[in-house]
């Protein structure tokens, strides 16, 4: 776990400019269901003052429809106490990601990352994988999964 957190912090040094450049689509679900799409970054979210838990995940990935459930419940029992929760679906098509929000009952917004070009920069190797990162966008705690997502998050928003 060191290991994994000191590639991860490196990653996150490197990608800081990145994050504030490189701009790809957010996509957002509107209260009626529907989708808005819009141009964003991963700064749009990081490093602006909330912890954000990032997710990264692919519809087409089991365990991560399996641990889809944990995030839902962290962000909703969290969202109005200072925590942002960010999918990243990545390799993944449009459509199918649409799809499984639906499915899957996302409300939180998503960073599109098809080719997969924020996950390389923070060194994903396989996915799920969830983040915590704090208010200025430093790593908190990383490789969390099940009840660990629920008990990092505690730990910080005490």
């Amino acid at each position: 776990m060191k290991r994994f957190t000191i590639l991860l912090a490196a990653a996150l040094i490197s990608v800081a400019a990145w994050c504030q450049s490189s701009k790809t689509s957010v996509l957002k679900v509107l209260p009626n269901g529907e989708f808005s799409e819009e141009k964003g970054s991963f700064g749009d979210f990081a490093g602006k003052g909330q912890y954000v838990l990032v997710d990264f995940w692919a519809s087409w990935c089991g365990p991560c429809r399996k641990e889809t459930p944990n995030v839902i419940a962290v962000y909703e029992k969290y969202k109005d106490k200072g925590l942002v929760v960010l999918g990243v679906p990545v390799n993944d098509k449009l459509d199918d990601t649409r799809k499984a929000i639906r499915e899957l009952g996302i409300s939180y917004p998503q960073l599109l990352d098809p080719d997969m070009q924020l996950a390389r920069q923070y060194g994903v190797k396989a996915i799920p994988h969830l983040v915590l990162l704090g208010p200025d966008g430093r790593l908190v705690d990383g490789g969390l999964r099940g009840p660990a997502i629920e008990k990092a998050i505690e730990k910080v928003l005490k």
